[in-house]
């Protein structure tokens, strides 16, 4: 039983550290991306705690996202309405 918690703590460190050098390195690589090609429009959703592996938190994120987009509805809107360039 002990082995078996154990086991469990390390998994779940390992999932911390796997997690942490994945926003490190999407924080490190976000500016050049930027610099390459500007986005049309981007959205920034308010992810707080929400973690790359917190499937469970779904809901949390599509709110977070939908607004985020309604801060940026107009630029969304002024995209849908342009021709086609």
């Amino acid at each position: 039983m002990l082995e078996r918690a154990l086991s469990l703590t390390q998994r779940q460190k390992t999932w911390q550290i796997l997690t942490a050098v994945l926003d490190i390195i999407t924080t490190q690589t976000m500016p050049a991306r930027l610099t390459i090609g500007q986005p049309d429009v981007f959205l920034r959703p308010n992810l707080g705690t929400i973690g790359i592996f917190d499937f469970h938190r779904w809901q949390e994120g599509i709110e977070a996202g939908r607004a985020a987009a309604q801060k940026e509805a107009a630029a969304l809107k002024k995209l849908a309405a342009a021709p086609d360039s």
